[in-house]
This record gives C-alpha cells, sequence and structure tokens, in this order.
C-alpha cells in the first residue's frame, strides 16, 4: 500500500509566496488600466482610499457571502436634503468603515448638495504618517453611469 503526498495547488498561496515586497505591503489592483496596458497596482493609503469608494458604492446584499457589506449611496441620490438623511447616510459609511475598514484613521463628514439632488462625502484618511483628503460627489451624474 502507498502512500501519496498532496501539494498544495492553492494559487492564492503560491502567489503570496512568490510576490516581491514585504509581508505587511498593502497592495490591490485596480480596475483601471497603467499606461503599460496591465491593471494598475495600487500600495499604501491608495489601497484604502478605493477600498472606501467601493464600500460606497456597492449595494447591501449584492454578495450572497456577506450580505451586509456595501452602503449603495447611488440609491439615496433622491432622498431628501435634510439633517435626519444627512446622519443616517454618515451613521451607514462609517458602520461600514468600521467593519470592513480598519486601517488606518478614518474621518467622514456628509454634505448634502444645495443646488441638484444628492451630496458629497468628504473623507479624510491617515495611514502610516500619510493623510489624504478625498471627496466624492453622489449626484444624478453617477446614475448614468452605471449600468
Amino acid at each position: 500500500m502507498s502512500t501519496k503526498f498532496f501539494h498544495s495547488n492553492n494559487n492564492l498561496e503560491r502567489f503570496r509566496k512568490y510576490t516581491v515586497g514585504k509581508k505587511a505591503d498593502v497592495k490591490d489592483i485596480d480596475s483601471k488600466f497603467a499606461p503599460s496596458g496591465d491593471l494598475r497596482e495600487l500600495f499604501g493609503i491608495d489601497v484604502i482610499v478605493k477600498s472606501i469608494q467601493r464600500l460606497l458604492l456597492i449595494q447591501a446584499g449584492t454578495y450572497l457571502f456577506d450580505p451586509p457589506l456595501g452602503v449603495g449611496l447611488h440609491l439615496r441620490i433622491f432622498e431628501p436634503c435634510d439633517n435626519r438623511s444627512k446622519t443616517e447616510i454618515a451613521k451607514e459609511i462609517k458602520e461600514q468603515i468600521r467593519r470592513y475598514e480598519t486601517r488606518g484613521k478614518i474621518g467622514v463628514n456628509v454634505i448634502p448638495l444645495s443646488n441638484q439632488k444628492g451630496f458629497r462625502v468628504d473623507i479624510e484618511i491617515k495611514y502610516e504618517g500619510e493623510t489624504r483628503h478625498v471627496r466624492e460627489v453622489y449626484d444624478e451624474s453617477l446614475l448614468r453611469t452605471m449600468d
């Protein structure tokens, strides 16, 4: 009777083992292309920015394996432009960030747009001595870009 030894055929483990860089490096792949034609790699604070942008656009319930994931801000564009809506949106964003994006220190401020339907989300991200201010606008023009 022979004994067989199974070797791991896990591509993710091979990727981690042979990828150049430190294990603690924060990196991700962006959906936009670099000038070389390859997918653009993101590092450090840029990974956190992209992660938050994705959280804000993903509609809750989209991922079967994690139904609470996502805020779905595009669904809130036509809500009344009042303090209650602003407070609810800010609370939902902060809850998602607290749950899914634990890297760095992140502050959020929601500002209703005065001249059109929608709102602006100002985000301040502090990570490893670097600070980034991100301004995302969610208005009717966003809906024209979504399928």
